[in-house]
């Protein structure tokens, strides 16, 4: 196992390939900027802003998983603002996560509509 997000499980076995291709993280800051006449701006820091995940999950029926089947339970999931932690390894990363938006890209789709590859982005942010 690579690491979960709630029931999503990550790993690769000989039967299975569900996982992240790239995991982005980003953290940031707060400012103000007060404008005074005559001299330059002031910078204030006003706090930590909550941090920011992307995944890049790329899945594909022929490595033991539905792709269209796996983004709808990851859009259910989003839809219905379930919160869980992010596990890489054995280590969370941050507490805990809120899926903020799904991009996908549908790539194969075989006759009768059954969908081969799709390529997505899941984005997330903490939730405190």
């Amino acid at each position: 196992m690579i690491g979960n997000f709630g029931d999503f499980i990550f790993e690769v076995s000989d039967k299975k390939i569900f996982t992240f291709s790239k995991i982005s993280l980003e953290n940031k800051v707060r400012i103000a900027k007060h404008n005074i006449i005559g001299k330059p701006q002031l910078t204030e820091f006003l706090g930590v802003e909550t941090g920011a995940i992307s995944l890049e999950i790329n899945l594909k029926k022929y490595q033991g998983v539905d792709p269209r089947k796996e983004y709808e339970k990851l859009i259910k999931t989003m839809e219905e603002g379930i919160v869980s932690p992010l596990i890489i390894g054995d280590m969370p990363i941050g507490e805990n996560w809120i899926i903020t938006s799904i991009s996908q890209e549908w790539n194969k789709i075989f006759n009768n509509g059954v969908v081969i590859s799709i390529n997505g982005t899941i984005k997330l942010e903490e939730y405190l």
